[in-house]
């Protein structure tokens, strides 16, 4: 066996009546035998060591016990054929890379974007970046952000999601939703609020995704919002991080005050099921206008109707961006926090 050598399965001493030298144990646990009337010693435990004799038969003197046995196996792991690890992290913290590992496949996505007050614009999604084989050292510290959803906008836009690392990887937090003003740049661009107001940005600031994991080819991390045409129009959707749907919807004038549906979010196996994540959140309407519906990936719906509503939030550890608020004073929905997964590769 490869390690410390051990000695195993001495033999007991045996004993003698009086006065003579009574036999040592075997090397390998084995007990003395004693000599006279002092009792003999019992073999060691865990070697199968014997026990020594006993002197005499008088009271109280005994002969050793034998020692108990033990069984060791060894066995080789073959490194290539270990199965990966996958660790999902839902709050910040710090990972050591353990012993064995060469590389991280990553998800990275950060916190969507607050929905806009009162017929507002959705929330974007918090940047989307993945990727594989990302080369990490056993035994170093890595940082891990998870980023939080930014505030729903209680008296005007919505606020920028909070954004995501894992070591050298950052995605940027989602836009806030645009409130009588345009949406705001972010991971994923906030939608443009009720009247003639563009959308925010995505892919702000700009990053690349690696686009692994069976996730789409990715070239950045998330899309614009949608424009609000003027006039009466609803609040427009926030921009999601898909690569041909991800752009948020514009809103509408007809019928007045339609909100403009999210952008939808991109699918992810890495966890091990396909999870779609940072959707973009939908725009907020009024009256008996339809409000738009959250992107695919957690995306919070905008609001309607004839009374203050608050619009939806994002989905928890999605990256979803938060609802626009209705008219009459809805508050917009917060964003989703965002979400960091790793899975190791030996």
């Amino acid at each position: 066996m490869v390690g410390v050598s051990s000695i195993y399965a001495g033999g007991g001493g045996g004993s003698t009546y009086s006065g003579g030298t009574a036999g040592s144990g075997g090397t390998g646990g084995g007990g003395a035998g004693s000599n006279g009337a002092i009792s003999a010693t019992a073999g060691s435990a865990n070697t199968g060591g014997g026990g020594g004799g006993a002197g005499n038969d008088s009271a109280g003197v005994t002969a050793g016990a034998g020692g108990s046995g033990i069984v060791i196996i060894q066995y080789t792991i073959n490194p290539s054929s270990q199965t990966t690890g996958i660790i999902s992290f839902t709050s910040s913290t710090v990972w050591v890379c353990p012993a064995g590992v060469t590389s991280v496949d990553y998800l990275v996505v950060a916190g969507g974007g607050g929905g806009g007050k009162e017929i507002g614009g959705g929330g974007g999604a918090g940047g989307f970046r993945t990727g594989t084989n990302l080369p990490v050292t056993a035994g170093t510290s890595y940082t891990v952000k998870v980023g939080a959803g930014g505030s729903g906008g209680t008296s005007t836009t919505g606020s920028n999601g909070g954004s995501s690392v894992f070591s050298l990887i950052t995605s940027a937090g989602g836009g806030g939703g645009g409130s009588g003003s345009a949406g705001i740049d972010g991971g994923s661009g906030g939608g443009g609020g009720s009247g003639a107001f563009a959308g925010g940005n995505g892919n702000t600031p700009a990053a690349t995704s690696d686009g692994g994991n069976s996730a789409p080819a990715n070239p950045q991390q998330g899309r614009n919002g949608g424009t609000s045409p003027g006039g009466a129009s609803g609040g427009s959707g926030g921009g999601g991080s898909n690569a041909s749907t991800g752009t948020g919807s514009n809103s509408s004038t007809s019928p007045n005050y339609t909100g403009g549906n999210g952008g939808a979010g991109t699918a992810s196996t890495i966890s091990g099921t396909s999870v779609t994540y940072a959707g973009g959140g939908g725009g907020g309407g009024a009256n008996a206008s339809a409000a738009g519906t959250g992107g695919a990936g957690g995306g919070g719906n905008g609001a309607t109707g004839f009374s203050a509503t608050t619009g939806t939030a994002g989905t928890a550890n999605t990256g979803g961006g938060g609802g626009g608020g209705s008219g009459y004073s809805g508050n917009g929905g917060a964003g989703g926090s965002g979400i960091v997964i790793i899975k190791t590769n030996y």
